[in-house]
């Protein structure tokens, strides 16, 4: 059985520390939890595939002591996983959780420096782990070492396999990839602003930029808001969906657990050969709502839960009952 490929190229040691009372800044604070998983944006997205019972591999690069507690706890939890080996210490990044106001603080690492050797090496490593693919998922920021245009490369041994690709990332690695027409690009209402170069408030302006990026190459567009929900672009259709969280933990991964959840639904309508087949294929209206819909569902079923990328099925499919879509305008 073929599996989605997840590529974590900055990944990391993520931890999520609990404290009880609001923080004032200069002071010292005894945390009252501390939860330690290996994270990264496609680490976390591996993460919610597994539990929704998608078969995933993970890959990218990994190196030191933290790099050990990655594979080891990906192993423990039964998510396979290839990494390239580096000579720089993985990443740690940080949240604090105020438990009264459920306010978020985070604090990330830049990651190692990537030399241009374990760049090389890991395209290598990628191609080989496309022949089992049936979809391939690009997410996170880039390490420092890495070209702007690295995830474009990637890219393109995608669509030479014939594979369809996600795109999740931001700023400098965003413009070039597009041109390499990814199946879907995931941008939030920030990261879409700052590719429009001015703020992008309203339900129209976030569908002009979006087609934009379509325009670019992207063959879809998904910008997740947060408590808003969420907007599609699409050739065949524009939709914006949305769900009510009474009372959110904690939104760290939940733009994660939205292509978690989006792939899932093409991947239960279409089988792993019709996802496969996505880059030749156009997609139905009533698939990309379904999916829109499982996909809010999994973002929002994240922000229950400490710890990016941990959820609950029972959450997913509660709360999926509750999403509303409805469509936008014409395209």
């Amino acid at each position: 059985m073929s599996y989605i490929l997840t590529v974590a190229l900055n990944a990391a040691i993520d931890t999520t520390l609990t404290v009880s009372t609001p923080l004032t800044l200069g002071e010292s604070y005894k945390a009252d939890s501390v939860l330690k998983l290996p994270g990264g944006k496609g680490i976390n997205v591996a993460r919610v595939l597994h539990t929704l019972g998608v078969p995933v591999h993970v890959t990218g690069l990994a190196g030191g002591p933290a790099g050990e507690f990655i594979k080891n706890g990906l192993a423990r939890s039964g998510i396979n996983a290839t990494f390239s080996p580096i000579g720089g210490e993985s990443r740690t990044c940080n949240a604090i959780v105020e438990e009264p106001n459920h306010r978020v603080t985070e604090i990330n690492e830049p990651g190692p420096t990537i030399s241009l050797a374990e760049a090389e090496s890991f395209l290598d490593l990628f191609e080989t782990l496309l022949a089992d693919a049936s979809c391939v998922v690009l997410s996170g920021s880039l390490p420092p070492g890495l070209p702007d245009d690295y995830y474009v490369p990637l890219l393109r041994l995608a669509n030479m396999a014939g594979l369809p690709a996600v795109l999740d990332t931001s700023g400098e690695g965003l413009l070039p990839a597009l041109a390499a027409r990814p199946l879907l690009v995931k941008p939030n209402a920030t990261e879409l602003a700052r590719f429009a170069g001015h703020e992008v408030r309203e339900v129209e302006d976030i569908v002009r930029a979006a087609q934009r990026m379509r325009q670019m190459g992207a063959h879809i567009v998904a910008v997740t808001r947060g408590e808003q929900g969420a907007i599609l672009v699409s050739r065949v259709g524009t939709w914006q969906a949305r769900v009510h969280v009474p009372e959110p933990l904690s939104p760290i991964g939940s733009g994660d657990a939205f292509i978690a959840g989006f792939i899932t639904e093409l991947y239960h309508a279409l089988g792993e050969k019709g996802i496969a087949s996505l880059t030749k294929a156009s997609l139905e209206v009533d698939v990309l709502e379904h999916a829109l819909a499982q996909a809010v569902a999994c973002g929002a079923a994240n922000t229950l839960r400490l710890g990016a990328g941990i959820l609950q099925r029972e959450d997913v499919e509660r709360l999926k009952h509750r999403v509303r879509v409805s469509a936008v305008g014409a395209n």
